[in-house]
């Protein structure tokens, strides 16, 4: 069985790049106005993946990650704790302001 010879794969982002040394000099106003779309259409896609990608929600602080128990938690009631964390709660959303 031959092997045939495998292409370089090309690097991520080596389309872009190509496309962005290419001389524009040599485009006529139709040309010109087809690639814009185009590129319009490219960016258009690349931010609709970027917002799938995105969480739906800004990520927590740490310290508000679900755990049984910390040290100073043990023997506090849970209306203490709970106060503990509405009040790191709105520490939080205040730094975000």
């Amino acid at each position: 069985m031959l092997d045939e010879p495998v292409e370089p794969r090309r690097a991520r982002g080596a389309a872009l790049i190509e496309v962005s040394r290419e001389d524009l000099e040599l485009f006529g106003v139709d040309e010109l106005e087809s690639r814009i779309e185009r590129l319009q259409d490219e960016i258009a896609r690349t931010r609709s993946q970027l917002e799938r990608k995105k969480p739906d929600a800004p990520r927590p602080m740490r310290c508000f990650v679900w755990r049984r128990t910390s040290r100073r938690d043990v023997g506090t009631s849970v209306a203490a704790r709970t106060l503990r964390r509405s009040e790191r709660l709105k520490a939080w959303k205040g730094r975000q302001l």
